[in-house]
Order: structure tokens, then C-alpha cells, then sequence
């Protein structure tokens, strides 16, 4: 299956940021902020590029809360290791932009979510990119590929693939694998997380363009 449940992209959602996002997949429901170039935080070390942090937090009401400490701090880790690769670091050296994530409904799928948030939020924050990143889950469920799980089809599910990439590059930025896979259904999830990918691109890029054609310049050409 390579649909996606219903999508929802709002900018500027969160006032006082560099750029935020809602975004809205069937019942996940996400807010995206970006602070930033700001000084840098970070006290060991010396850097003449700029650092990118991220901190995923779930809502206090939702089942995954009791998970906080390990699991946020986890998904936070792999938000950065997709985003990264896409952002201009240089362009802000010794300055870090911060993305804070918030995830007010676990429907499915969330990590996805907040990635694909995250980097419209980063363009509508001016912040240079060499290209946005989608992201899509993949669930594996016996011999059945589904696009974009949904809660209940995760509960089901017997393995699952997070894959980010810079859809105008045709670049992947990220694979998170969990489960066990064989060769064709590997190959049958990654075909359709790339093409979730690239139909996303098109949704993310009318939400910024909806916004500001100066953001959009903040895009590198691929």
C-alpha cells in the first residue's frame, strides 16, 4: 500500500521562533519549533560550523509518556542524524539552530512526522538547506508493505523501516531498520518509503511556498 493517511501542513503555528510547523497525519499530530542561529551552547571542543540539536517531547497525556527519558532522548538522536545531513552548516559558524518538537497525539508513525516537519520548519526559518528532507515508515506485517502506519497497524507489524532523504537529490539521509527482514521485502519497503518520499516533497513545498517565496531561495538548487 502507498497511501498516505490524511495531511495537514501549517506554518508559522508557534509565534516567537525562527519558523515553526503543525503537522497532521491521520491522528498524529505534531508541533514543530526552530530557534535560531543562536550562540552556541556547546563548552568543550571548537567548531568553525554550526551545530544542529533537536529534542522530541511527547505530550504528558499520551500512553508513551512513561517512556520519556530513553525513548525521547533516542528518537531525538536519530531526528538529528536525518536532518543533518541536509543543512548548511557552515552558513552559521560557531551559532546553532535548536528544533523542538512536541508530538500532542501518537497516532503512527511519529518520528516520520516530525522529521518531515522539522525540515519545512528549518526552510521557514531562512536556515540554509541543500535540500528538504522527507520521511516516511514503512511497516512489514507478514508479506504486506504499508506506507505510513497508522498506531494500530504498528501494534500488528513485524518489522518497520524509517528511511529520510533529500527527495530533489534523490539522497537518503537516513535507513532505521527494526525486525527482520528479507532481501524482497527490504527491497519492496525501500521502493515505496523513496516514493513516499518524493510525494511528500510536493506537499512540503507548497506549505512553504504558501508562506514566503523568500524561503523557498533558502533551498540550494540540487
Amino acid at each position: 500500500m502507498g497511501e498516505f493517511r490524511s495531511v495537514v501542513f501549517q506554518p508559522d503555528i508557534v509565534k516567537c521562533t525562527s519558523g515553526s510547523v503543525y503537522a497532521e497525519f491521520g491522528n498524529t499530530k505534531v508541533t514543530v519549533a526552530v530557534y535560531g542561529p543562536r550562540a552556541s551552547e556547546k563548552r568543550s571542543g571548537f567548531s568553525e560550523a554550526g551545530r544542529l540539536t533537536c529534542d522530541i517531547k511527547y505530550a504528558t497525556y499520551e500512553p508513551q509518556a512513561e517512556l520519556q527519558g530513553f525513548q525521547e532522548k533516542q528518537l531525538s538522536s536519530l531526528m538529528q542524524r536525518a536532518l543533518e545531513p541536509a543543512v548548511r552548516l557552515e552558513s552559521f559558524p560557531k551559532a546553532q539552530v535548536d528544533i523542538y518538537a512536541s508530538v500532542h497525539e501518537s497516532g503512527g508513525s511519529d518520528l516520520a512526522v516530525v522529521v518531515t516537519a522539522a525540515s519545512i520548519a528549518l526552510a521557514l526559518a531562512g536556515i540554509s538547506m541543500f535540500d528538504l528532507v522527507a520521511c516516511c515508515r514503512v511497516s512489514l506485517a507478514g508479506t504486506r508493505v504499508a506506507l505510513d502506519p497508522s498506531s494500530a497497524e504498528e501494534a500488528s507489524e513485524d518489522a518497520s523501516m524509517l528511511i529520510a532523504m533529500m527527495p530533489q537529490r534523490n539522497e537518503v539521509t537516513q535507513i532505521h531498520l527494526q525486525g527482520t527482514w528479507v532481501s524482497k521485502s527490504l527491497s519492496a519497503a525501500l521502493d515505496l518509503g523513496m516514493g513516499g518520499c518524493l510525494q511528500l516533497d510536493t506537499a512540503m513545498r507548497d506549505c512553504i511556498a504558501s508562506h514566503s517565496a523568500d524561503n523557498v531561495a533558502a533551498l540550494a538548487n540540487p
